[in-house]
């Protein structure tokens, strides 16, 4: 189980790399594939009372055929990360846990963690390289800010839609 983790880790990795190295043109015709990249939902507990968070500047997703598992990969505007990893290469239901599937936002200029430890990731559609992958995640987390002790949150209205790179 630690070496999927490590492997979403280096999937997370990979993605950055394409992600900063690649610009947001493109050429879809927006009538016949409406998706936009995004990942976004709301936050309550701490100091967040239904704080929308969204991350739709570029994304990306990866299948490692080795760990069987996807890393999809998103940014802001003011470049915060956030990293939604599951096992497979399909659609369906997948428990979060501190292993295989998860969800990690890295924002606040690295200072400030989040991090979805239960709950569930909704795989909808997952194309193939070049299409979309979309899906829906809810759960409950936790919070640290300044690296001071993590505090539960809880996470609602998740979605996310993305292209397979890879």
């Amino acid at each position: 189980m630690k070496t999927k983790s490590l492997s979403i880790m280096i999937i997370a990795v990979i993605i950055s790399v394409f992600t900063i190295s690649c610009s947001k043109k493109s050429t879809d015709d927006p009538i016949s594939n409406p998706a936009t990249t995004e990942l976004s939902f709301v936050a309550n507990g701490s100091t967040y009372n239904n704080q929308s968070f969204k991350f739709a500047r570029v994304g990306m997703a990866l299948y490692d055929v080795e760990m069987l598992a996807t890393g999809c990969n998103f940014s802001d505007e003011v470049n915060n990360s956030a990293l939604l990893g599951f096992e497979g290469n399909t659609t369906g239901s997948f428990a979060v846990n501190d292993t295989d599937n998860s969800l990690v936002i890295n924002y606040d200029d690295n200072t400030s963690i989040l991090a979805l430890t239960q709950g569930t990731i909704t795989v909808t559609k997952y194309g193939n390289v070049g299409d979309w992958i979309t899906g829906t995640f809810t759960g409950s987390g936790v919070v640290s800010h300044d690296f001071n002790e993590p505090v539960a949150i809880t996470i609602k209205e998740g979605k996310f839609s993305v292209k397979r790179a890879l």
